[in-house]
């Protein structure tokens, strides 16, 4: 990360001139070299395009293994989670924010998004049957698919009907496995009734109801020390992204938890307002 950090600082926030009239694109004397010389990496830099206006992007880091965790909590902004119930979230919350601290950082510089899919309905009833039409909606192999493709192990040699916590996988990407396991040791799920539950909504809280409940939910978890904010993750694309808008967003602004305008450029400067 230090080798990425220095490339990006490699330009100056001014260097840029682009006049089109000298031929001038940038001021050769605010691009520098780096000269880095890493562990694993070499490099005499300068990177090869201007900076960004953020000067380097922000990092999002998406991982639940204890490496993983430990690599966020030292060099992440934000953490893109998956996380099954509000004691989850609050567990992952309070463990983060501890290895934030660990590697002196502040707390709030590092924010805890998990995912949530919103389904919402003009009364609960509606917002109960679109779930229920929506979950239906999941074929098996598919789902058995995408699951193999999430934690890279192929998952179709083992019995459909085995379960999952009875599987051991030797390869592949454990900290999404852990999840996966994490969301379904509870009620016993076997491999095939897993895999559908995690294509319909990877296994992230499916929050269910009208604008207004939908909105208590998400207070609740934020006000709860559970998360920073959200992620959603549509079952519906874009149609859940405009409803939520259209009808939780407004909502949550009354209630002074979402902004009512943009003070800044990039997603840095809204990162944590």
């Amino acid at each position: 990360m230090e080798a990425c950090y220095r490339l990006w600082e490699s330009w100056e926030p001014d260097a840029l001139i682009v006049d089109k009239e000298s031929g001038v694109f940038a001021d050769p004397s605010k691009v520098h070299y780096v000269d880095y010389v890493g562990k694993w990496i070499k490099t005499r830099g300068p990177l090869t395009v201007p900076r960004s206006p953020q000067g380097h992007p922000v990092i999002m880091q998406a991982g639940a293994s204890d490496r993983g965790r430990d690599f966020a909590a030292r060099w992440s902004e934000m953490i893109f989670t998956l996380q099954h119930s509000k004691a989850d979230m609050q567990v992952f919350y309070a463990d983060i924010k501890r290895r934030v601290a660990k590697f002196n950082r502040p707390l709030e510089d590092c924010a805890v998004l998990p995912s949530v899919d919103p389904i919402i309905g003009e009364t609960e009833s509606i917002a109960r049957e679109k779930q229920a039409y929506i979950n239906e909606m999941v074929d098996p192999e598919v789902a058995l698919a995408l699951v193999s493709t999430h934690i890279g192990v192929d998952l179709s040699k083992y019995p459909i009907d085995q379960p999952l916590q009875d599987i051991e996988i030797e390869q592949g990407a454990r900290g999404s496995f852990e999840v996966i396991l994490q969301g379904t040791k509870s009620h016993g799920l076997t491999l095939g009734e897993a895999a559908r539950r995690f294509a319909t909504s990877e296994l992230c809280p499916q929050i269910v109801g009208t604008p207004k409940s939908v909105a208590d939910q998400l207070q609740d978890y934020f006000e709860s020390e559970a998360c920073d904010g959200f992620i959603l993750t549509p079952t519906v694309f874009p149609g859940t992204w405009e409803q939520f808008v259209r009808s939780v967003v407004p909502e949550l602004q009354k209630r002074g938890l979402f902004r009512i305008d943009y003070t800044g450029r990039t997603l840095r400067e809204h990162l944590h307002d």
